[in-house]
């Protein structure tokens, strides 16, 4: 056999001289009971080995001890790590996730962004006592039970969110399992651990971290933390979901550069990101009435809804919107160029306090890919658009195999 460079290495060591430590140290033994399988090199170990005063005999039963001390670490390796074959797994009744809200949210750790004071915190306020008192998310997604809600409102003060509630729904007084607090440790200084106490002891459904900034320790460097460090920080909430199940909802903000996709905003790591089963992102003008939910799910496809702002409280939002589908492709396909929103509404002829509508028709849109949205915030015509509309005055255009292609 030809020996490795490391284990060349060793062989030149052991005839030089080795002192007996080296000669029994547990990795030198275990490459040893590789090399002595070869006879020639066999003969020149125990050559060696006799000059420190090693007979054969030690050499071979410290060599099987190494051996089979392995053999039973890795024995009981295969215990804590088993095997399931797909037979198995197809075979399986895998419970689904436990539904908060029906279509909205689920059990698991959730992400949600928003710009500063555009609403995300009321917004995830209303939600949280939806599910305390058993009504509907946004007064449509269906809530199969009330769950017990633990609210850290780290920014917020009582006055504010008292306000807040009585907006929401002016006629509620009693709310016994939805729970406030307003100071709360670091998550690496106990806050994990006195987190998973909280959701053992009072069987939370939902527990809201507002914001995620006030419970995370500065560490003064640059560098983003890893997938690594962050999964091991909440490893104790994901071992405890196994069983209890709860939604883990932590607000942060978005970054103030533009991004073509916009879960990119979100402030903090990618690994932060990537830690998380359900990322959300509002997306709001200022004093807008109108705002979409970006839902980014790793068990569903990308959504986006549509809400709207009323009476204190938000709204899931559907517009009859085929018509003006129609009118926007075919003005993008009569002027055959990009086209901002103020362009789409001089040409369509909507009038100027349709802007929210259009802004929010044009995203819904976008999201069923019937048109291209540019950085640039510019419309464009997308094949499927041209299309799915009935072949309306679709673009013309063709590419060097004869299909069509929007410009």
């Amino acid at each position: 056999m030809d020996p490795t460079p490391e284990q060349y290495a060793l062989l030149r060591l052991l005839e030089e001289g080795a002192s007996i430590d080296e000669w029994r140290d547990e990795q030198n033994l275990y490459e040893l009971s590789v090399l002595i399988q070869d006879k020639v090199l066999g003969l020149t170990i125990y050559r060696a080995a006799r000059k420190v005063g090693l007979t054969r005999q030690e050499l071979l039963e410290a060599i099987a001890e190494v051996k089979q001390r392995r053999n039973g670490h890795v024995a009981l390796l295969q215990g804590q790590y088993p095997k399931e074959s797909l037979t198995a797994l197809l075979a399986d009744t895998i419970p689904a996730p436990m539904q908060l809200f029906q279509g909205l949210m689920h059990e698991g750790m959730l992400l949600f962004g928003g710009k500063s004071k555009r609403g995300k915190s009321w917004l995830m306020f209303d939600l949280a006592i939806s599910l305390s008192v058993n009504r509907a998310g946004f007064r449509h997604f269906a809530c199969p039970q009330a769950r017990g809600v633990l609210y850290l409102a780290l920014e917020d003060g009582r006055a504010r969110l008292q306000g807040r509630a009585r907006a929401i729904q002016p006629n509620l007084t009693t709310v016994n399992n939805f729970h406030l607090m307003y100071d709360f440790p670091p998550l690496s200084e106990g806050g994990i651990d006195l987190l998973a106490a909280e959701i053992a002891h009072e069987q939370y459904g939902l527990v809201v971290i507002d914001v995620l900034a006030k419970l995370e320790t500065s560490t003064g460097l640059k560098s983003d933390k890893s997938y690594h460090d962050i999964y091991e920080t909440f490893a104790p909430l994901q071992a405890l979901r196994k069983q209890h199940p709860f939604c883990l909802a932590m607000l942060t903000h978005l970054r103030k550069q533009e991004a073509d996709d916009i879960f990119d905003s979100l402030l903090g790591s990618v690994a932060y990101q990537g830690a998380q089963d359900v990322l959300w992102v509002l997306e709001r003008k200022p004093k807008d009435e109108f705002a979409f939910l970006h839902i980014r799910d790793k068990d569903a496809e990308d959504k986006i809804i549509a809400l709207r702002f009323l009476d204190g409280h938000w709204e899931w939002e559907e517009y009859e919107v085929s018509r003006d589908q129609r009118k926007i492709i075919k003005v993008l396909s009569d002027e055959r160029k990009e086209m901002s929103i103020q362009e789409l509404m001089r040409a369509a002829d909507f009038p100027v306090e349709k802007y929210a509508y259009v802004r929010k028709l044009l995203m819904l849109m976008v999201n069923d890919d019937l048109i291209h949205r540019t950085r640039r915030g510019h419309y464009s015509v997308t094949l499927r658009g041209s299309i799915e509309m009935g072949d309306m005055d679709a673009p013309p255009d063709v590419d060097e195999r004869g299909d069509r292609v929007p410009f």
